[in-house]
């Protein structure tokens, strides 16, 4: 379990920024960790702040995919830490992030199975599962396949809100008339059960990538969230009014109240819908409320 909470200042408003991260019923049935990682810096002066968030594959392939996703966020943090707001501004540069980032997770990995590399306990339970000489082989010669993630970024730089993804997953943003969207295009996913990945040749070309200017979108919550969270829903509709939902919780009982009560809710969510890890983060508008809400001085 993971439970962050950081203020960050922008020039015309201040947000403040918590998430939580539980493992999934099924994998606490079958004894699997927690696959997603998540974490949340905070930059000198409040600027920049990165909410970064990834959900390892989990499947007989992805046999290392909890340490992939955790340099997933360690490897974005990083990397978009020593990005300036002037930088934001300019596409040429924006778009040369998913390489970085590609580009750098994959050193991270093979420097990794380089010092430990894939033992014949794992390559032996990977052919215990998939029952496949050439599979067993394709993972020992790209090592990398054995780490697979996704990856979310929100991060907020003085006036501008940047929004990066590779595979599923969600972002929700609510502006100050209630109104729910997702800044980023939707992905056309191979199937709910495989994902894009950055595990995969040409990851980079595979992200989707989004800057939007605070003044004008007017975000007074951002919620980012692996996508056992949004899988536990009827429908993206139904999915969709979480917005709203933790906009009301904090507006009424306060940012920590919502803190509070957030991983009995993702592990209720997690048990009654998907079975899967959850890993939400969250940044809310100072604006909305006091820390203890309207109703609870």
């Amino acid at each position: 379990m993971h439970s962050i909470i950081i203020q960050l200042k922008l020039s015309k408003s201040s947000f403040y920024c918590f998430g939580k991260s539980v493992r999934g019923r099924e994998h606490r049935l079958s004894g699997l960790p927690n696959q997603d990682a998540f974490r949340i810096s905070i930059g000198k002066y409040n600027n920049p702040v990165i909410i970064a968030l990834a959900d390892g594959h989990g499947s007989p392939v992805h046999f290392r995919s909890e340490v992939g996703s955790k340099m997933a966020v360690d490897t974005a943090v990083d990397i978009l830490s020593s990005v300036r707001e002037t930088d934001i501004k300019v596409p040429n540069k924006i778009s040369k992030y998913p390489a970085l980032i590609t580009r750098e997770w994959n050193s991270r990995v093979l420097l990794d199975h380089k010092n430990k590399k894939f033992s014949s306990d794992e390559l032996g339970a990977l052919y215990d599962e998939v029952k496949n000489e050439s599979i067993v082989d394709y993972v020992r010669l790209d090592p990398k396949i054995g780490y697979g993630t996704t990856l979310i970024v929100v991060a907020s730089y003085g006036d501008f809100m940047l929004y990066l993804q590779i595979g599923d997953g969600d972002i929700l943003v609510v502006d100050d008339t209630g109104n729910v969207r997702k800044p980023l295009r939707d992905d056309v996913q191979f199937s709910r059960y495989q994902t894009k990945s950055l595990c995969t040749q040409g990851a980079s070309d595979d992200f989707r990538i989004a800057v939007e200017k605070n003044n004008g979108a007017n975000p007074v919550l951002v919620l980012a969230s692996t996508d056992g969270y949004s899988n536990s829903f009827k429908s993206y509709q139904e999915f969709f009014k979480v917005g709203n939902a933790y906009l009301d919780l904090i507006r009424i009982l306060g940012r920590d109240f919502l803190e509070d009560i957030l991983e009995d809710l993702l592990c209720k969510t997690s048990s009654q819908g998907s079975g899967d890890d959850i890993t939400v983060g969250l940044a809310c508008s100072s604006d909305l409320a006091s820390d203890h809400g309207f109703i609870f001085p």
